[in-house]
């Protein structure tokens, strides 16, 4: 058994097409309050072992989620799991949650989420299978 999973392809979560390399804006009302950018990628994790006994879970899909904040601040969250049903939900009304409240999200077309990928420098995606 290999030390890293090798060659892993996650099952494509369809759900999270529409937000695959795309950026929003953050607001209440009028009021900016951050960017963001979701970054899809796949994530397998260790189940058991050690060393060359390691065996791998599933591989699966989540996002990072890169943000810029009014103040400037970049930050990355990791949404996966039950969170990530939590955020699609929200997402799905153009919503999103921030310090507790529910914030407006007004997502950005190819050319304005390519800006932000480039201003967050985040590096372009392969095209997911």
């Amino acid at each position: 058994m290999p030390w890293k999973p090798r060659n892993f392809t996650a099952v494509r979560d369809t759900r999270l097409d529409p937000y695959w390399n795309r950026a929003a804006i953050v607001s209440n009302g009028d009021a900016y309050i951050s960017t963001i950018f979701a970054e899809i990628s796949t994530l397998v994790t260790q189940v058991s072992g050690h060393l060359w006994w390691t065996r791998w879970g599933e591989p699966r899909e989540f996002i990072i989620l890169h943000e810029r904040t009014v103040d400037g601040f970049l930050n990355d969250h990791w949404i996966l799991d039950d969170n990530l049903d939590e955020h699609l939900e929200v997402w799905e009304k153009n919503t999103t949650w921030d310090k507790g409240e529910l914030r407006d999200l007004r997502w950005l077309d190819d050319a304005g989420s390519v800006a932000v990928r480039q201003d967050f420098d985040v590096e372009p995606a392969n095209d997911r299978q």
